[in-house]
C-alpha cells in the first residue's frame, strides 16, 4: 500500500447552553436562542469534538475549562462542564499527539452574552496508515450531513474523510487503497451530484465529471479507469433513492472516465435505469443493474464487444458486487418479498439466500479476503452496517454505533 500523509482537522465546538447536544449544524440551537442558565448565573458549557481524515488520534484529547477542571474526549465524541458561573471563560484543548499541531491558539476565551459560544479548533497531523483494513462509508448526518467517512474493519475509530459540508456518498475505493471515487453536490447550487477523487486521507479533492447526477461505481483492476452511473440524459437536476437504493431521477447509464478525467466513454444507452456498476476482476466485464425488463434484474456487460448477459432475470437482482477472486457475485434481491443478500455464482447459478430478515438489507460489498460481506440493513431502526460470513450467512456482526444512519460501506483492498 502506499504510504501517505494524512490531515485530521478536529472541529471543537463549545456551547454554553442548558444540555443541548451540538452534533452538527442541523442540531445547534437556531441563531439567537438565548442559552438558559441552569440555576441564577450558572450555565451548562458543552464541548464537541469531531476529528477527520486518517488516522484520528486513539487517545483523543484534553479539555481544560478556567485552568481547573478538565475532561477527556474522544476524537468523535463530548463533554459538558456543569455547573459554569460567570460570562467569560478560558477553554482549551491539550494532548495532542505528537505529530500534529492546533492551527491558531490552543487556548481560547469564550464569552457568554445571553446566546450560544461556538469556538473551533483545528488539528493537524501527518501520520502512515492502511486503508486495506478500513470500511469506507456514508454516514448521514455524523457532523456536517451526508459525508464519507472510514473506520476500521472492526466499527472502531471512524473518521470524516470529506469535509466539503455538502452531500457526499456512494464511494469506491481504488485497487491499491490509496484513492477514493465519489459522489457528491459540491457546491451547485441546483443540488446536482459529479463524480470527485481524494486521496485516501481525505485531501486532495478533485472534481472529474460537471454536475449532472453522477453516483460513483468501481474501479478497474489496474486503476485506470472509473466505471459510474450517470443521469445526465433527462435527468431531474437532483438525485433521490428509496430505501431499496433505488433512483428517482431522469435516465441512467453507465460510463466509464480515466482517473485523471479524460476519455469519458458511454456504455449503455436504454430508456431503463443502469445503476451500480461494479467491475471484474479480470476486468474483462462490468455487472450492473437495469430495469431494462420492468424490474431490476442484473445484467453483465462484456467490455470487448458490448454483450450483454442478464444474470437474474424477471426482477429478482439489484446492486452487484464481485468477489476478489471473480467466481461470484453478491447482490441484493426482493425475490422473497423483502431486501435481502443473495451470493451466485458469475454465470447466474447457485444462488443461495445470506440473509432472512424483515427489515431491508441492501448495499453488499466483499472483505478483501473473500470471508465476509458488509451491507446496510435499517433491522435495528435506521441503516447501520453489519457483516456476515460470505459463505452461510453466519456470525452476524453489527460495526455501527446506531448514533446515525450508515450506509453504501465499501471494505478496503
Amino acid at each position: 500500500m502506499k504510504a501517505l500523509a494524512q490531515m485530521t482537522l478536529a472541529a471543537l465546538a463549545i456551547s454554553a447552553c442548558s444540555g443541548e447536544s451540538l452534533t452538527g449544524p442541523t442540531s445547534r440551537p437556531p441563531e439567537g436562542t438565548p442559552n438558559a442558565p441552569t440555576s441564577a448565573g450558572t450555565y451548562s458549557v458543552e464541548v464537541v469534538v469531531a476529528t477527520s481524515g486518517l488516522p484520528a488520534d486513539p487517545d483523543g484529547y484534553v479539555v481544560t475549562l478556567d485552568g481547573r477542571e478538565s475532561r477527556s474526549v474522544g476524537p468523535n465524541g463530548s463533554v459538558t462542564f456543569e455547573p459554569v458561573a460567570g460570562a467569560e471563560h478560558e477553554v482549551e484543548l491539550s494532548g495532542i499527539a505528537g505529530n500534529c499541531s492546533v492551527e491558531g491558539d490552543a487556548e481560547r476565551t469564550l464569552v457568554i452574552n445571553g446566546t450560544r459560544g461556538w469556538l473551533e479548533f483545528e488539528v493537524l497531523c501527518t501520520g502512515l496508515f492502511h486503508l486495506g483494513d478500513r470500511i469506507v462509508f456514508t454516514s448521514r448526518a455524523r457532523v456536517y450531513g451526508e459525508e464519507i467517512w472510514a473506520m476500521k474493519s472492526d466499527g472502531s475509530n471512524p473518521s470524516r474523510l470529506t469535509r466539503v459540508r455538502h452531500r457526499s456518498d456512494f464511494a469506491a475505493v481504488s485497487p491499491d487503497g490509496s484513492r477514493i471515487a465519489y459522489a457528491s453536490t459540491g457546491d451547485d447550487p441546483f443540488g446536482r451530484w459529479a463524480l470527485f477523487l481524494m486521496n485516501a486521507d481525505g485531501s486532495g479533492n478533485e472534481q472529474l465529471t460537471p454536475f449532472s447526477d453522477e453516483i460513483a461505481g468501481s474501479w478497474s483492476p489496474d486503476g485506470a479507469w472509473i466505471a459510474f452511473a450517470s443521469g445526465r440524459h433527462g435527468g431531474s437536476g437532483g438525485m433521490a433513492f428509496d430505501d431499496g437504493g433505488q433512483s428517482s431521477a431522469g435516465n441512467f447509464e453507465i460510463y466509464m472516465i480515466r482517473a485523471d478525467g479524460s476519455e469519458e466513454r458511454r456504455l449503455t444507452d436504454d430508456p431503463g435505469q443502469d445503476l451500480y456498476p461494479a467491475w471484474s476482476p479480470d476486468g474483462e466485464h462490468i455487472a450492473f443493474s437495469t430495469d431494462r425488463e420492468g424490474d431490476f434484474d442484473i445484467y453483465l456487460l462484456r467490455l470487448s464487444d458490448g454483450a450483454l448477459q442478464n444474470l437474474t432475470a424477471r426482477g429478482k437482482g439489484d446492486q452487484p458486487s464481485w468477489s476478489p477472486d471473480g467466481s461470484q457475485i453478491a447482490f441484493t434481491s426482493r425475490r422473497d418479498g423483502g431486501d435481502d443478500i443473495y451470493v451466485m455464482n458469475r454465470n447466474g447459478s447457485g444462488v443461495r439466500k445470506l440473509t432472512d430478515s424483515p427489515a431491508s438489507d441492501v448495499e453488499p460489498s466483499w472483505s478483501a479476503d473473500g470471508r465476509q460481506l458488509l451491507f446496510s440493513s435499517d433491522r435495528d431502526g435506521s441503516y447501520q452496517l453489519f457483516a456476515v460470513n460470505a459463505y452461510d450467512g453466519s456470525g452476524l456482526v453489527r460495526l455501527t454505533d446506531g448514533t446515525r444512519e450508515s450506509l453504501n460501506g465499501k471494505w478496503g483492498p
